[in-house]
């Protein structure tokens, strides 16, 4: 059984931008799901470097998670009766 080297950062990039209409590195949340689990692609789609079979659960869980952390944080506040403050703040 042959060992397979890894495959270059260039190279996957390379590679994702090649083979996908969507493409993870232009979606905004890219930084926080990062493509999603290779394994999960290559099982899904057959190739690790593909978009994530999640993607549009991403896309909608995403920023609805990011606003309502955002509220109940501001709602904290509040309730403490601070002002200017900082998330350090609150924990």
């Amino acid at each position: 059984m042959a060992v397979r080297r890894p495959i270059r950062q260039k190279e996957a990039d390379s590679h994702r931008r090649q083979h996908r209409t969507k493409n993870c590195l232009d979606c905004n949340w890219f930084p926080v799901c990062v493509g999603g689990c290779p394994v999960n692609n290559q099982r899904a789609n057959g190739n690790p470097y593909t978009i994530s079979p999640l993607h549009d659960y991403y896309q909608y869980v995403i920023p609805r998670f990011l606003e309502f952390t955002g509220l109940k944080l501001y709602q904290e506040a509040v309730r403490r009766r601070m002002t200017g403050f900082a998330l350090v703040d609150l924990f």
